[in-house]
């Protein structure tokens, strides 16, 4: 009981801490990040919320809410229409990390439940936007990069037949079509998320 006590008064500040929109975010993003590698951890990160209502989608200060509140305030920040290079930014580190959050939430074998939930948040959607305004070439989307994250994401959310339609509403395959030709993981990632988003009724 203690250590849940704990880890719910961590997850207390660090939530804080990303919603205070300080120049350090990414630092919080980076400590949830790496909670989120304990298995034990997810269903605490999935369904957290500091304050009633405890319904993850109607709480604000949820985990999922925030992060998504997060990625909508920066995503824009970090992909502008007039941008033609790649620039590294506290604000990118932050959406990174945070990324790489919710592909540790969705990637346990039987993720139906988690990625249902990330599916009826924005988001993917974000993640998306992400990898569709990237000018970043794709030799630089290595392990663990934004870009590499958030493939990894889109991939376990086509695997299942819900979240598979919301990605559907967004238009993923259009958003991934320019990955498909080049050749390399990514390209064989964009065609199988394709494939599996047009079985889906």
């Amino acid at each position: 009981k203690r250590v849940m006590v704990q880890m719910d008064r961590l997850l207390n500040r660090l939530l804080e801490w990303v919603r205070s929109s300080l120049p350090d975010t990414y630092l919080a993003c980076i400590c949830l990040f790496n909670l989120s590698f304990l298995e034990d951890s997810h269903p605490k990160l999935l369904y957290y919320c500091p304050s009633p209502p405890n319904l993850v989608l109607e709480n604000p200060l949820s985990l999922l809410r925030t992060l998504e509140r997060m990625m909508q305030l920066y995503v824009p920040l970090i992909y502008p229409k007039q941008q033609t290079k790649f620039v590294h930014s506290v604000e990118g580190e932050a959406v990174r990390w945070s990324t790489g959050i919710i592909k540790n939430l969705v990637s346990e074998q039987d993720s139906h439940v988690a990625a249902t939930l990330v599916a009826k948040t924005k988001l993917a959607y974000w993640m998306l936007q992400c990898l569709s305004r990237s000018q970043r070439p794709l030799y630089e989307w290595k392990l663990d990069s934004l870009e590499d994250l958030a493939l990894h994401v889109i991939l376990h959310l086509a695997k299942w037949p819900e979240s598979s339609r919301q990605l559907q509403k967004w238009n993923a395959a259009d958003a991934l079509a320019h990955l498909e030709g080049k050749g390399g993981i990514h390209d064989m990632r964009a065609s199988w998320i394709r494939c599996s988003l047009e079985r889906v009724v």
